[in-house]
């Protein structure tokens, strides 16, 4: 899948609700402030809606930081 890096990260920011002076692009689940594993569900299935994607129960297990989310999803 062709995915905008920048529109991806954008995305992350938005969802998480991060000051905008955090790097998405650095995010993990658990450290990063707000991500939580309600959250993680929440950006998970926000993902998915927007990138018309689903993830299995395994992956959603290993996605645990904004990197690892994107290039699971540039793989789909």
């Amino acid at each position: 899948m062709n995915i905008d890096q920048n529109q991806f990260y954008d995305f992350i920011k938005e969802n998480l609700r991060l000051d905008k002076n955090i790097d998405a692009k650095k995010a993990i689940f658990g450290q990063t402030k707000n991500w939580d594993s309600l959250q993680h569900m929440e950006l998970i299935l926000g993902i998915e809606k927007k990138y018309n994607v689903k993830f299995s129960g395994e992956e959603i297990s290993k996605l645990r930081t904004s990197k690892i989310i994107f290039e699971t999803l540039k793989k789909k």
